[in-house]
């Protein structure tokens, strides 16, 4: 029987990481804001960050596009942790009044800031703004932000960080970390082109390949071979089309008009 593979390998983004980490250091406090296209690895790079700074409380704020009419949602699981009332009306005081008190031993981790409920919006706000808490953030390119979290951006609070998808030599690490063995180069270049790098859709489509068969071992080589696109890949980019509006559609099928591509 053949050995079961390691878990899903992270490839480390040591110069993202420390640029982010030191600008949490930095006076007057600025939200560190990972922003990125989905699958690029921002939560993922956000976590790395905050567990590498293990003197301060991470007061984690979760937003989620179903809990935006939910007052406080995204702030559910860190009033959990603090012990806080979940009601909104003395939740939000008890908040200020524990974490923003005592900003140096703390640090907001929020994932989504752009689907923030408006009043967990607003008390990121007022944590950033009135009491200095260092707030590490992450966003989808192109997203539109809650007005709080929008006055962040235009007076000067966010230090904005874009992530970009992994480099060839990044993702020759992953295969080699995958499979303990030298991956075919041309198999390397060939998927670091297709996904432009994108982790979540390099995962897709190897984990798609290893499911058809197509990954074989040779002496002290991996190859990949090219499969066909996975359904969960088609119905997440469908997903994602569907969320457009009529003319963001227009421009991205103009977009792909005008791409060069094979005959």
């Amino acid at each position: 029987m053949q050995n079961p593979l390691p878990e899903w390998p992270i490839v480390p983004r040591v110069a993202e990481a420390a640029q982010i980490a030191a600008g949490l250091t930095r006076l007057p406090v600025r939200v560190q804001l990972i922003v990125g296209p989905a699958g690029i690895g921002k939560s993922t790079l956000a976590e790395q960050v905050a567990a590498a700074i293990p003197d301060r409380v991470v007061v984690p704020v979760i937003a989620l596009a179903e809990l935006t009419g939910v007052p406080l949602g995204a702030f559910a699981p860190a009033l959990a942790r603090l012990g806080l009332p979940t009601d909104p009306a003395r939740a939000i005081p008890d908040l200020l009044a524990a974490v923003g008190r005592a900003a140096a031993r703390h640090l907001l981790l929020i994932d989504d800031l752009p689907r923030l409920d408006d009043v967990s919006a607003a008390a990121v706000y007022q944590l950033v703004r009135a009491f200095g808490v260092p707030t590490l953030a992450t966003a989808r390119l192109g997203e539109a932000m809650p007005n709080p979290a929008a006055r962040l951006v235009s007076e000067g609070l966010t230090i904005r960080h874009e992530l970009t998808g992994l480099r060839v030599d990044q993702v020759d690490q992953l295969l080699e970390t995958r499979y303990g063995a030298r991956p075919r180069y041309a198999d390397v270049v060939r998927l670091a082109e297709r996904t432009d790098g994108n982790p979540l859709y390099l995962r897709v489509l190897i984990e798609g390949a290893e499911r058809a068969g197509a990954v074989h071992h040779d002496g002290a080589v991996v190859t990949v071979e090219d499969v066909a696109v996975p359904a969960d890949l088609t119905d997440a980019m469908a997903d994602r089309l569907a969320a457009l509006s009529p003319d963001e559609r227009r421009l991205l099928r103009l977009a792909a008009l005008l791409q060069p591509v094979d005959r």
